[in-house]
């Protein structure tokens, strides 16, 4: 089964950055944004918001994504 929603252009560098910190995807998800499924969601095709691809832009330029 495939999903038909597109990824958010922000979901590779994410997933970039969940391979850097050497975390599960649970923990990224849950220490960086509060939500443990994240990453999940994102993977489904989630959509961000404005201030939620401020916070993205901000952990991926301190990361170094």
């Amino acid at each position: 089964m495939t999903n038909s929603k597109a990824l958010d252009p922000l979901a590779p560098r994410i997933e970039e950055a969940l391979l850097m910190s050497a975390m599960s995807q649970t923990k990224f998800g849950y220490v960086h944004f509060g939500d443990p499924a994240f990453v999940k969601k994102m993977r489904e095709g989630r959509g961000f918001r404005r201030p939620m691809i401020t916070k993205i832009e901000n952990l991926l330029k301190e990361i170094g994504v």
